[in-house]
């Protein structure tokens, strides 16, 4: 019976952990993406990371898509989104940037 148990409490773990893992592999995209377009000072990529996981799933992976110039997954998320939303999601990085970059 505790085996049973232990069992499924790694189960709902790995359950709890995919999504992150997920996520953490949205976040180094943009992290490379801001690296190699933006080329910006020390923590802006960074901070713009930190940023993104505030989008909700379908936002970021519209953002995802937008950036890697795949707009058949743009497509797909930007018909999960509602309007404001999608809007959102389309101007982060214009949004954002600016409030990651150090002034001065």
């Amino acid at each position: 019976m505790k085996q049973s148990a232990a069992w499924a409490g790694l189960f709902l773990l790995s359950l709890a952990v995919a999504p992150a893992q997920s996520g953490e592999a949205e976040q180094q995209v943009l992290r490379n993406y801001c690296d190699k377009e933006l080329t910006p000072p020390a923590g802006v990529c960074d901070c713009l990371a930190a940023r993104f996981v505030k989008l909700n799933d379908a936002q970021q992976s519209l953002l995802i898509a937008l950036l890697k110039n795949d707009s058949r997954t743009a497509a797909t998320a930007r018909g999960q989104l509602k309007p404001d939303e999608s809007l959102a999601a389309g101007t982060f990085m214009t949004r954002e940037t600016p409030l990651c970059w150090p002034s001065g």
